[in-house]
């Protein structure tokens, strides 16, 4: 099944509603983080996009129909040449609203994972994300970025 729709926007930024808003109205089911939490045999998959391996983008929402959050909010622009005629939905906050969010929720998780206790594929999936939030999304800095 291809994408009909492509979220755009990053954590914090009401992927959760959105995924719900788009199963409501027809277009699920839709890949969200908590998938690959749900389903971790798409951790490796997700993991060789996020240090630059290529593949065939249109598998890579384990056929779904629709996609928001990270990781897949980071891989837009391949989303989209991948399934040209895919909706991107845009979702944002003001900086200040996504960075008082983000560093609420996600960016304390990041920054207190290491030192809990938790199972290996939970440490895999926060490395990860660590990696692309902090590297791909805040430019090496999410634990350090002040709000604009």
């Amino acid at each position: 099944m291809a994408l009909l729709v492509i979220g755009s926007g990053f954590g914090c930024t009401g992927p959760k509603s959105t995924k719900e808003a788009l199963e409501l109205l027809g277009f699920g089911p839709c890949h969200h983080i908590n998938e690959i939490v749900a389903n971790t045999d798409q951790l490796p998959i997700w993991q060789a996009l996020v240090v630059g391996k290529t593949r065939d983008w249109n598998g890579v929402c384990d056929e779904k129909s629709s996609q928001v959050d990270w990781p897949g909010a980071n891989f837009l622009r391949h989303f989209m040449v991948a399934v040209p005629d895919a909706k991107v939905l845009p979702s944002f906050r003001t900086t200040e609203k996504l960075w008082t969010g983000f560093d609420r929720t996600i960016g304390k998780l990041l920054d207190t994972y290491p030192s809990m206790d938790a199972p290996q594929s939970v440490r895999d999936l926060l490395d990860m994300s660590g990696d692309f939030m902090g590297e791909k999304s805040f430019n090496d800095g999410f634990a350090t970025v002040p709000p604009r």
